[in-house]
Order: structure tokens, then C-alpha cells, then sequence
């Protein structure tokens, strides 16, 4: 899911598909363990839509700011005004609906593993893109503050 905000919404449909295709084949193909898979994604996805309703947006903006702000900075003021020159909206809807809802983790499951992760998977699906030499710099250099937060991003 956090691919979303890094290769877009089509091509990580195609990808969770694959995903699931080759976890399909992977797994035990007898029909009581294909009845237990579908009953436990369908109740990871209930337990997904409550939680993401049980925070305010406040919060979820507030715990996207954080984690945009432990990556970006010093720079993370000067970096989030930027998009607003494309729409004066998109520091907003990128600060709430990527970092917030996507990106960071739920309060009651924060940890440093959960961040690395996700630092991992930009920088994979940003490689396969090509020719995204800032924002892959940018995210290396988030992953080096994960262990070295002196680290200044941009240099």
C-alpha cells in the first residue's frame, strides 16, 4: 500500500494483484487454507477501516507532519511550500493523505522498523521508475537520519 506514494495508484493495484497471485501459488492450495486466507483478509480489513476511522484528521495530519518533518529536516518548511506553487492545496493532501494516512505508522504501532520499511520501499519503487535522482537522494538521506538524525537532508 505505501508504493501508492511513490509509483502511484494503478501500478500498485497491478502490483498487490501479482503479489497475492504468487502468495496464492505459493501457499497450501487445499480449500480450508484458501477459506482461512480470505476470512483473515477480510477481518484485517475491517480492523483496517476501524482504526483509520477511530483518528481525527487533526491527528493523522498531525502524526504526518511529524514524520514529514523527522525526514525533511531543517528543510521541511521550505519543502512542503514548494508543491503549493503546483496547487495551494497539495502540502495539505500530501501531509495528511500520504504521510498521514499512508506512510507513518498508527500511534499505538510506532517503531523504528515500521519507518525503515517504508524508506525501502520508496527507494525500490523510485529505482524502478528511472530518472528521480532527487527524490531517491532525498529518501537514501532519510534512511541514513533513521540511524544518524544530525544527518541535514539536501546537503
Amino acid at each position: 500500500l505505501k508504493s501508492i506514494s511513490f509509483i502511484g495508484i494503478p501500478k500498485s493495484i497491478n502490483a498487490l494483484n501479482r503479489l497475492n497471485e504468487i502468495i496464492s501459488l505459493d501457499s497450501d492450495s487445499t480449500s480450508s487454507n484458501r477459506q482461512t486466507s480470505k476470512q483473515h483478509q477480510a477481518d484485517r480489513c475491517r480492523r483496517s477501516n476501524k482504526e483509520s476511522y477511530n483518528s481525527s484528521s487533526a491527528e493523522i495530519y498531525s502524526r504526518g507532519l511529524r514524520l514529514w518533518k523527522s525526514v525533511y529536516s531543517p528543510l521541511s518548511d521550505r519543502l512542503i511550500a514548494k508543491p503549493s506553487h503546483s496547487n495551494p492545496d497539495l502540502p495539505n493532501h500530501i501531509i495528511l493523505s500520504h504521510y498521514g494516512h499512508i506512510l507513518s505508522e498508527p500511534a499505538e504501532k510506532l517503531g523504528l522498523l515500521g519507518r525503515i520499511a517504508t524508506i525501502l520501499v520508496a527507494i525500490g519503487t523510485i529505482c524502478s521508475l528511472n530518472k528521480l535522482g532527487s527524490q531517491l537522494l532525498s529518501h537514501v538521506l532519510g534512511l541514513k537520519k533513521v540511524f544518524n538524525p544530525t544527518i541535514r537532508s539536501g546537503g
